[in-house]
C-alpha cells in the first residue's frame, strides 16, 4: 500500500509529531519518512485503515519497540550472503 500524494499531505503532522516524540526519547535518527515507510511497507500492507482518523491513530499508537521490531524484521529478510561466499582476503586488504 502506498499513500496518495494527498493522504501524505493530511497525514504529514501526525508522521511529524511522532518523528518528534521520538527525538525527545533519544531516537533523533528516526525521521517521519521512516515512520511512513513503516505504514506503507508494513502495517498497512494488508489492512488499510478506513478513514483518515483511523490512521491517525494508528500513527499515533505506534511504540519504539513496534518501529524498532519493523527494522528488524527488515534487516533479516535483506540479501546476505553466506559467510563461506565472502572473499575475506579483498575485505582486509
Amino acid at each position: 500500500m502506498t499513500l496518495t500524494k494527498w493522504q501524505t499531505l493530511l497525514l504529514w503532522p501526525t508522521f511529524h509529531e511522532k518523528a518528534k516524540s521520538f527525538h525527545q526519547a533519544g531516537y533523533e535518527a528516526i525521521q517521519w519518512q521512516e515512520i511512513k515507510a513503516y505504514f506503507e511497507k508494513f502495517k498497512w500492507k494488508h489492512r488499510t485503515p478506513e478513514s483518515m482518523r483511523q490512521m491517525r491513530q494508528s500513527i499515533q499508537a505506534l511504540t519504539v519497540n513496534q518501529y524498532f521490531d519493523y527494522k528488524q524484521l527488515e534487516a533479516s529478510a535483506l540479501d546476505v550472503p553466506k559467510l563461506e561466499d565472502i572473499d575475506w582476503d579483498k575485505l582486509l586488504k
